[in-house]
């Protein structure tokens, strides 16, 4: 998957979740982004993190 990037979000609270998201992210050879949210449960960032996918989106697409 060379020359692609990864953006996701992970939840402190999710159970199952964290170790496999940062599995992933510390796999991935890409340029990468994760964003944590502490409080939140398997949804991650929902609405607010879906904002910072479209900013993230726009810059990696050069717009």
């Amino acid at each position: 998957m060379a020359g692609t990037c990864q953006n996701a979000s992970v939840s402190w609270t999710s159970r199952s979740l964290p170790t496999t998201c940062f599995a992933a992210y510390h796999r991935y050879g890409g340029d990468k982004d994760v964003r944590v949210y502490e409080f939140n449960d398997h949804e991650g960032g929902e609405a607010s993190h879906q904002r910072e996918q479209l900013t993230w989106l726009r810059g990696v697409l050069g717009g």
